[in-house]
């Protein structure tokens, strides 16, 4: 029985992964539009009432937009640590929840479910691990910096989601305002091509792994940057094992399955 990711949009303009093994299927994030994950759930032949639960990472607006009415709706719980349900409870309305506290884990159906803090300007943001048989999946979307939190659920992954979000030079040269360049930029904001690539090769364990590149800005990266900056650093680095490919920001695009450990859809 495989660990199968979908990526259905990793940006801000909002993000949703689906995570599936056997009948158990999981959203990490619920951050676009009703309409669209339900259209996209659909593409993908699952039923949203089928699904086993909502994971949020934090309470931003582009992780959480629809979550509350698709739990309402399809009688999915939603879960998070206690700060997160709290901090988003105006947005989220009146859902089933359950409470995953920070540094803690769960099974979820078939799915083994781990949290762990990471740096962003958030009340309690967190990254997953999710456990599946001898397979593993780690996401962090949205970290200010890299940490030591983050180290070993790296390690232990045979797929990454990580944050690309910027390309420093074109972000401090951009349009961005002095004040938004700086909350980026910080230690609580989102890690730049670099920053990803630095947390890859530090992390590679010298087995086979991929990657996703995720949450990249449409103003200060695009995937052909973020794809050559990470691929010169590893290799700079002298690490190799690790297939790279992109998950774009505003739409379906890549998948992985455990059984065929192949990308469905290649991107670059």
């Amino acid at each position: 029985m495989s660990l199968r990711v979908k990526s259905l949009a990793t940006g801000s303009s909002g993000n949703v992964l689906l995570v599936q093994a056997g009948e158990t299927s999981l959203l990490v994030d619920c951050g676009l539009p009703t309409r669209f994950v339900e259209e996209y759930l659909q593409r993908c032949r699952v039923n949203p009432a089928a699904l086993s639960a909502i994971l949020l990472t934090h309470e931003h607006t582009d992780h959480i937009q629809s979550a509350g009415v698709m739990a309402r709706r399809y009688g999915v719980p939603v879960i998070a640590n206690r700060r997160t349900l709290d901090e988003g409870g105006a947005a989220l309305g009146e859902v089933p929840s359950l409470e995953l506290a920070t540094g803690s884990s769960r099974t979820i159906g078939e799915i083994e479910v781990a949290s762990f803090p990471i740096p962003h300007d958030a009340v309690e943001p967190v990254g997953y691990l999710l456990s599946h048989q001898n397979w593993r999946v780690c996401i962090i979307l949205d970290a200010g910096k890299p940490s030591y939190e983050m180290r070993q659920p790296l390690r232990m992954a045979d797929l990454v989601v990580i944050e690309a979000n910027h390309e420093r030079e074109r972000l401090i040269t951009g349009p961005y305002t002095r004040l938004l360049k700086a909350r980026i930029l910080s230690e609580v904001g989102h890690l730049s091509n670099v920053e990803a690539a630095q947390l890859l090769a530090e992390t590679a364990n010298g087995q086979h792994k991929w990657a996703w590149l995720a949450h990249l800005s449409d103003v200060n990266n695009t995937p052909r940057i973020a794809m050559r900056t990470v691929r010169h650093f590893l290799r700079h680095e002298g690490v190799t094992g690790i297939e790279l490919a992109i998950s774009r920001r505003d739409q379906p695009s890549v998948s992985w399955d455990s059984d065929t450990a192949v990308w469905q859809e290649r991107l670059l």
